[in-house]
């Protein structure tokens, strides 16, 4: 039975490496409910879905720990600059304004920045980062497959690498700064299904079928074919049958 994308958001996903480490004794993990302006009902953006740790005020006074996939960068109500993303803690779309922001804390390395900007500068892609964007679709399947049962290990990080190798070819790949990304993206099952999408509507037969074979690789890559896994590599043909 294939799994609903609203079943597959519902799987936590887990980074690979050191967790983020939480400001002892501060405050608790969002036990209030969010303040309305922080309810997110807009379309996906187009944005590579990298993962970070937040210590947060809502509009009402209430500081919370998120963990949160990043989505985009609007200007919200009032000309404020407002982060888009999926919050792990609440399972569902959230906005976070950037003034409201009080730490971030890099989900890799346990690392805090103060400014709330200072990660997501680091995060945003620029001229060198030309072999993630042109791939940065695959990418997001990819990685949601790979992190999708609660693991992330050597050999799945392999075969989402030799795919950015292959479909960026042409391109000059910045291996530091490639590893340093894939690090950090940890898709939610609602942006991989997104970017699946856009890559079988943009891309074509050939695309969609490089990235499911790459997504039997994955998930053959660590030697157990998990429930999740086979689950989500259904969904991806069913888009591919729906839109080639």
């Amino acid at each position: 039975m294939v799994a609903s994308a609203n079943e597959l958001i519902d799987l936590i996903l887990s980074v690979d490496g050191p967790e983020a480490q939480r400001p002892p004794g501060r405050f608790e993990a969002a036990q209030a409910p969010d303040s309305d302006d922080m309810i997110d009902t807009a379309e996906l953006c187009d944005f590579v879905p990298f993962l970070v740790f937040l210590i947060y005020q809502d509009a009402s006074g209430v500081i919370s720990e998120r963990q949160v996939t990043l989505r985009g960068l609007v200007t919200g109500p009032n000309g404020h600059p407002t982060l888009l993303g999926y919050c792990h803690v609440r399972r569902a779309r959230r906005r976070f304004r950037i003034d409201r922001i009080r730490e971030v804390i890099d989900c890799v390395t346990g690392e805090r920045y103060d400014s709330p900007t200072a990660l997501i500068d680091l995060l945003n892609l620029d001229e060198t980062d030309t072999a993630v964007k042109q791939c940065r679709h695959g990418l997001t399947v990819l990685s949601y497959l790979a992190r999708c049962d609660g693991h992330y290990c050597a050999r799945e990080r392999d075969v989402v690498l030799t795919y950015v190798r292959q479909i960026a070819c042409d391109q000059d790949v910045d291996e530091d700064r490639l590893n340093w990304l894939l690090d950090r993206i940890c898709p939610d099952a609602e942006v991989a299904v997104h970017s699946a999408k856009m890559l079988a509507r943009g891309m074509g037969e050939t695309s969609i079928r490089t990235l499911l074979d790459y997504a039997g690789c994955l998930i053959d890559a660590d030697g157990f074919h998990a429930p999740e896994e086979i689950a989500f590599a259904q969904r991806l043909n069913g888009i591919r049958n729906h839109y080639i």
